[in-house]
């Protein structure tokens, strides 16, 4: 008998399971919350590539519903809406499993705050990094045409959109608090860039261009363990030595290389841009664009100057050592 409870538990567990899915999946396809904000265009207007079977995105079945219907499947503005809560759960749960740390514990409430949120900031770029790299890699979506709309990119875009503006409301609480650690005018400016960006892309055949942006994400995982090794006392650690080299290679590769190719892309093709994007999508893609890519090389100018300060510093704590034996 308690076998035969046992199954029918587990059959009544999956059942509800089920149902409750299928209500979130039927909440996801209701009318937009915001359809002045998010309501992306359905149909390429006259001019733009057209998206037909030979040229329609691959992705996977589940989502098998974008593929055929677009973004009418799915409200746009109810995944930010959960993308926010889920960032803004994940830094509390982050927040209190780190106490566990003896050395979490002995830090200022803003410092705690923000390692929580580099925690955070991780996760997004997981998330963001790889849907895009499946978007860029594995799909035939940009084989005749750059400027194209993909229903899977744009959810990955709207999921970057709830995280950044979750972000940019925990920086600029904390920086009304004097939280030192949250105060940094590149990081007010990115998250802006950034978040014009997310929305306006859903608006626009611009998947290709935000698809290659959020492979930058890729890099920020080693960017925020930083802080986190710094804090937690593995300052003088292999592992910090070894992220350290992370962050110059990831860094590199993701954003100096990639933002490269992506000019040498994009460049030429900027006067089409201009004609098929509407002019307020065509600001908003050129001024982020050119912003970020000048706050990234500004930012790996300071890595490269930081990766010689240590590598000096090491090679004369090591001479130094030499000759006092």
């Amino acid at each position: 008998m308690p076998l035969v409870h046992s199954h029918t538990y587990t059959v009544l567990e999956r059942m509800n399971a089920t149902v409750t899915i299928k209500r979130a999946i039927a909440w996801l396809g209701q009318p937009s919350l915001l359809p002045q904000v998010f309501a992306p265009k359905q149909q390429p207007e006259q001019g733009l590539p057209q998206m037909n079977d030979e040229t329609a995105i691959s992705i996977p079945e589940t989502l098998s519903c974008q593929a055929q219907c677009g973004d009418a499947c799915c409200d746009l503005s109810r995944i930010m809406l959960l993308s926010v809560l889920f960032f803004s759960v994940g830094l509390v749960l982050s927040h209190f499993l780190c106490r566990f740390s003896n050395a979490y514990q002995k830090l200022t409430v803003s410092k705690q705050i923000y390692l929580s949120s580099c925690v955070v900031g991780a996760l997004h770029a997981i998330i963001s990094g790889a849907g895009a790299f499946y978007q860029q890699f594995y799909t035939d979506a940009y084989t005749d045409s750059i400027f194209v709309f993909s229903p899977f990119q744009n959810i990955v875009s709207t999921i970057s959109a709830g995280y950044f503006a979750y972000d940019l409301a925990l920086v600029l609480v904390m920086s009304a608090f004097d939280a030192k650690e949250f105060k940094s005018a590149a990081l007010y400016f990115h998250h802006t860039l950034a978040l014009s960006a997310c929305i306006a892309s859903l608006h626009e055949p611009s998947s290709y261009l935000m698809g290659v942006w959020l492979l930058t994400e890729l890099s920020t995982p080693f960017v925020n363990l930083r802080p986190i090794l710094s804090d937690l006392g593995y300052r003088h650690s292999k592992l910090y030595l070894a992220n350290a080299l992370a962050i110059l290679v990831m860094f590199f590769l993701c954003r100096i290389v990639n933002l490269t190719w992506y000019w040498v892309v994009v460049g030429p093709k900027v006067p089409e841009m201009l004609h098929i994007f509407s002019p307020r999508g065509a600001t908003v893609a050129l001024v982020t664009t050119i912003g970020a890519t000048a706050l990234n090389f500004w930012w790996f100018s300071k890595i490269v100057a930081g990766a010689h300060k240590v590598w000096t510093t090491t090679n004369t704590t090591g001479t130094v050592k030499a000759k006092t034996q």
